[in-house]
């Protein structure tokens, strides 16, 4: 949740428009808490995708972290779309968190 809360409300990534005040350092530390972000959010659908019992629970686990692992990497693919991946990325996350996370 720091990592999420550091990447969103301190650190951001560069403009599309060119303004003095970017910083290349602050871009670097928003890619890596991004990151562990990311990394630990899959960490965590694995983590209930092991331990449900429920076999079509299981099954729902393991889409939502294909889901996630795909619009991952389409950061790297569809240079020109990223926002919209991001934003993908955003409400599968958000739709796994709100009706299948169990602490």
């Amino acid at each position: 949740m720091v990592c999420v809360l550091d990447c969103q409300v301190f650190f951001v990534l560069s403009p599309f428009f060119n303004i003095d005040s970017y910083s290349v350092s602050h871009a670097t530390i928003h890619s890596v808490l991004a990151q562990i972000a990311g990394a630990t959010f899959s960490i965590g659908v694995l983590v209930q995708l092991f331990y449900s019992a429920d076999k079509s629970e299981k099954s729902i686990h393991f889409a939502f972290f294909i889901l996630v692992v795909g619009f991952s990497a389409s950061f790297g693919l569809v240079k020109n779309y990223q926002g919209i991946a991001q934003r993908l990325l955003y409400l599968t996350s958000f739709i796994w968190l709100i009706k299948f996370y169990k602490p």
